[in-house]
């Protein structure tokens, strides 16, 4: 066999690697696009996706106001759906706080369902709700300025939006808002807050 002949029978192993090197090549490429790659993770993604609670169990299994539902809603709208926040949502109006957490990203609310509202004394409630200053800075401080998960819950402090230092203790799914309020219905996600539904109306830190 000549030169040339040899040259020429080693040519296509040179062409099944390069193949074989360019296979690989793009096997790892398609695996880095199906891991997301740049994409942003969904709203639930970097959070655990199960709400806790003995109230979780009054919230719809599907339709408006479902966990379902709810994940797609701004936190506004999603308590809106929540038959148990009418006084929160109502607060809020109040307050002219409902742009604030509709446009705010990543935040966390602990929003006091109507029963505990209803455990403040009327007359309280409504030199409360007269007050639009200090309406205001109630209910910034039910809000903290960052997604908090339930791993976070246990002895911790979390500044708010009102400045305050609002602090969380307990374990497992059985957690206190600064010692008084337990959090009846934990960890739903909507779009752009994680939302707990808290038995007690806090009251700002001096």
């Amino acid at each position: 066999m000549s030169a040339g002949e040899g040259r020429r029978g080693r040519r296509p192993a040179r062409h099944t690697a390069r193949a074989v090197t360019m296979a690989v090549i793009l096997s790892l490429a398609c695996a880095d696009c199906s891991s997301g790659g740049n994409e942003e993770p969904s709203p639930t993604a970097n959070h655990q996706a199960q709400p806790f609670g003995p109230g979780c169990s009054s919230i719809p299994r599907s339709g408006t106001g479902s966990f379902a539902e709810m994940s797609k809603d701004l936190v506004t709208d999603a308590s809106a759906h929540l038959p148990m926040l009418t006084q929160w949502v109502h607060a809020v109006d109040e307050a002219n706080m409902h742009r604030t957490l509709k446009e705010a990203q990543h935040i966390t609310v602990f929003a006091p369902d109507d029963a505990a509202f209803a455990k403040i004394p009327k007359s309280q409630l409504a030199r409360l709700l007269e007050n639009k200053a200090e309406l205001r800075k109630t209910l910034l401080y039910h809000v903290v300025g960052h997604r908090v998960t339930p791993d976070a819950l246990s002895n911790s402090a979390f500044t708010t939006l009102s400045n305050g230092a609002l602090l969380t203790s307990g374990s497992g799914q059985s957690f206190k808002v600064d010692g008084t309020a337990n959090i009846v219905c934990g960890n739903i996600q909507t779009v752009n807050a994680n939302l707990y539904i808290i038995d007690s109306v806090l009251s700002p830190q001096p």
